[in-house]
């Protein structure tokens, strides 16, 4: 049996649009803690979903390098800690990928609903060493700031507080990324566990 992580989207995906993956130099960093362990950033890959007439940005924020290769190959990495952003603009006709820099307040999977203009989801997800999940929680406050949206790079910073669904804090955490464009991004990760 195949075993995934997988992250809410904001809307079900059925298909990524293409582009090229380059490698920065500094992908990602974070400060804190989630389920009381830190975070240890290693990558950071982004891609734009368009499904339907909508779309959203994806940013993953992994403890393993080069993690679109590893995607692209159908591979997941065991003893994964990924940080799982969503980002979009919401309006009554749909989700767009975000478009201009700014502040994009997060939201829960529940609360998203009403929600109107710039708008995030955040997940954090581990697995263990035969890459079955062990943790999910969901970010149920704090904001994205977007610096950069370009064809190749998606960079922004974060402040992030995750709980474990019964309104129990379980980690605080700030950051930034500058996420290269990645196809092999999707809404799960999924394949061989290496």
């Amino acid at each position: 049996m195949q075993k995934r992580i997988s992250v809410v989207l904001l809307l079900a995906c059925a298909a990524c649009r293409g582009g090229n993956h380059s490698k920065p130099a500094q992908p990602a960093s974070v400060n804190g803690t989630i389920g009381g362990q830190p975070v240890e950033a290693k990558d950071a890959t982004s891609n734009v979903y368009s499904f339907d007439a909508d779309s959203e940005e994806l940013v993953y924020i992994m403890n393993v390098a080069n993690s679109c290769t590893m995607l692209t190959a159908s591979q997941q990495p065991s003893n994964a800690k990924v940080i799982a952003i969503q980002v979009a603009t919401k309006s009554a006709s749909g989700v767009s990928a975000p478009t201009v820099m700014g502040n994009y307040p997060v939201y829960t999977a529940a609360g998203i609903g009403g929600a109107s203009g710039n708008v995030a989801l955040a997940r954090y997800q581990t697995s263990d060493a035969t890459c079955t999940p062990t943790s999910d929680f969901e970010a149920t406050s704090g904001s994205v700031t977007l610096t950069r949206i370009d064809a190749s790079v998606f960079a922004g910073n974060f402040d992030l507080t995750f709980s474990d669904g019964n309104g129990q804090v379980t980690g605080h955490v700030t950051g930034s990324f500058n996420a290269s464009h990645c196809d092999a991004l999707g809404p799960s990760i999924g394949g061989t566990c290496i």
